[in-house]
């Protein structure tokens, strides 16, 4: 569809992921998006809005590397390195070569450093003269809090990805502090939490009294990326096991409290099937109430992706029980899970 489109009536069709409404931009990103739904055990109907301007637009390109190594890009965002007003971008990671690899793809105001954020003497020295830092070193509840408290020390202003319920608490009791070293400090600017917050405000905003608040994902949906810079155990797999063992903190009944993650919730949607979901410890369960006090219930729950399997549950109890490390049952899950894709790819699933 190329014509006017009324594009809105399209996205009006799309509740409950029943239908996909795409605007692909580049030549790989046409040819991504037709390989995904070629190759989805379920394939949802597909609509490609295609302006015509995109034709001869000298933006709308593709290196061949994009077509061999790329994959679909649900949202492609302008670059740092382009903005006119930003003089320099320094790319900082424990391992010097990674660092380079990523800042050679950019341009020139592209530099890169190796640092190791657990010394906390380098990690100043590094932030000093910087006006503003993204934090996305994993996992945020090991590394979320000192890297906020060190941007405090330095005077500079920060923003991250933060994903774990832990620290968040902590870093918003260090709001007072932010304020008199004279910073801007917001947390949780990534997917989830992020667009989901602003998903829930909408739907807070359109509705006359809400009293409970679910957010959450599909983990059916989540795979492990081909190639990554990390080396050693895998940071965002610590993240799950850290938020599926123990107990986290949720807002229920109007109070706070403790539970058990995995344990499965019941979410009752009017003109919608139920379906049932498994508590997952995250920030939004913890923000919303500060939020909006007239909630009575806020839960971070996930779907899919056997998140209610026998296997994951009796992992999460072996870690629970100190019978195995979290990063032991990290490693495994990586494995394991890298696993499951080859085999699908291999046998053309």
């Amino acid at each position: 569809e190329h014509s006017i489109a009324r594009l809105e009536r399209f996205l009006q069709l799309c509740a409950y992921e029943n239908i996909q409404v795409c605007v692909p931009s580049t030549p790989a990103q046409i040819y991504h998006l037709l390989r995904l739904q070629t190759i989805r055990m379920m394939r949802r109907p597909l609509v490609v809005i295609s302006p015509k301007s995109l034709l001869r637009n000298p933006q709308a390109v593709s290196s061949v590397q994009d077509l061999t190594d790329g994959s679909f890009q649900y949202v492609i965002d302008d670059s740092l390195e382009d903005v006119e007003k930003v003089e320099k971008i320094i790319v900082a990671d424990l391992h010097l070569e990674s660092a380079r690899g990523f800042a050679d793809e950019m341009n020139d105001k592209v530099s890169a450093i190796a640092l190791d954020v657990n010394d906390t003497l380098a990690l100043q020295a590094a932030l000093s003269g910087v006006d503003i830092v993204m934090n996305t070193c994993g996992p945020f509840f090991r590394f979320g809090v000192p890297i906020l408290k060190a941007c405090i020390d330095v005077g500079c202003h920060y923003f991250d990805i933060c994903d774990d319920w832990e620290p968040t608490i902590e870093m918003l009791q260090l709001d007072q502090a932010a304020k008199e070293a004279g910073i801007c400090a917001t947390i949780g600017l990534g997917a989830s939490p992020g667009v989901s917050n602003l998903l829930a405000l909408v739907a807070v905003e359109a509705l006359d009294t809400v009293d409970t608040v679910y957010t959450g994902w599909d983990i059916g949906d989540a795979k492990p990326e081909k190639s990554s810079s990390q080396q050693g155990t895998n940071a965002a797999m610590l993240h799950a096991i850290e938020q599926m063992t123990g107990r986290v903190q949720i807002f229920r009944d109007n109070r706070f409290e403790m539970a058990r993650p995995l344990a499965p919730i019941t979410v009752r949607y009017p003109g919608l099937p139920s379906f049932e979901g498994c508590i997952f410890g995250h920030p939004e369960a913890v923000t919303f109430p500060h939020n909006y006090p007239k909630l009575r219930a806020s839960l971070n729950l996930a779907h899919g992706g056997g998140i209610d399997s026998w296997l994951l549950k009796t992992i999460m109890r072996l870690v629970d029980w100190r019978l195995i490390s979290k990063v032991r049952a990290a490693k495994f899950l990586t494995w394991f899970e890298k696993t499951i894709d080859v085999s699908a790819q291999v046998n053309g699933i």
